[in-house]
């Protein structure tokens, strides 16, 4: 199957999974307007896996510009539908697939949910294979792009559950304190707040000593799961 066909075929069945009352609900957790489908998280998933069938065994500059074709939407499922596919390939995510990203981030992204689908899926796969990748992280803290901000942070989520990139965590978060974008300031909670399970004796010392320049929505965020003790210590 040509590029062109499956792409069209990608399209009817995301006309088809339209929902204008899901649309209108999903609004609210959205500050500003964004254009939706009303597509159910589940059948975006679906397709996702679907189109795997057919690209995995393309060449990965191939499906690399297949995935990015679907991004070229106004509807912000269809990018999410790209980061499901691009995330299975796993293991053979690399520099190829972070790049990648880093062009959807910086040309399409338009909300914290098509953000976070990249930064958790194909991008998380990315940082796994290759670990030094998330190196390049770090420049990403002072883009003028407030999702390229926000990923900074939210890239690295999954390696710090699994016990990983802690100090880059740490470093990333500290670039972020002083970010007056609410959106930024979750993401990086988010961060220290997955890091803080095992990594408390990083996390914790880290914002007492340095969450004073931190806006409070960062540091609740953060101290979501801390014990009361160590949520006072960083909240007090």
């Amino acid at each position: 199957m040509t590029t062109e066909a499956l792409l069209a075929q990608a399209r009817l069945r995301l006309e088809a999974m339209a929902s204008p009352d899901h649309a209108a609900s999903m609004q609210r957790f959205f500050k500003g307007p964004v254009e939706l489908r009303g597509a159910r998280a589940d059948d975006l998933r679906q397709l996702g896996a679907d189109l795997y069938r057919t690209v995995k065994a393309w060449p990965a500059a191939e499906r690399n510009a297949f995935a990015t074709a679907l991004w070229e939407s106004p509807f912000g499922e269809d990018g999410i539908v790209a980061s499901y596919l691009l995330g299975r390939f796993g293991k053979r995510c690399g520099i190829a697939e972070f790049a990648t990203c880093e062009g959807w981030i910086t040309r399409y992204v338009q909300n914290w949910a098509q953000t976070d689908a990249v930064c958790t899926l194909p991008l998380a796969a990315a940082i796994a294979a290759a670990p030094e990748l998330s190196a390049r992280l770090t420049a990403w803290t002072a883009s003028g792009n407030r999702w390229q901000r926000r990923s900074s942070a939210v890239a690295l989520v999954k390696e710090v559950r699994a016990g990983r990139q802690a100090a880059q965590a740490i470093e990333i978060a500290r670039r972020l304190l002083g970010d007056r974008d609410e959106m930024v300031q979750k993401g990086c909670g988010w961060l220290l707040k997955e890091a803080c399970a095992k990594h408390r004796d990083l996390v914790v010392p880290f914002l007492e000593t340095e969450g004073r320049l931190a806006p409070r929505l960062l540091l609740r965020y953060a101290a979501e799961k801390m014990t009361p003790a160590d949520r006072k210590r960083v909240l007090g």
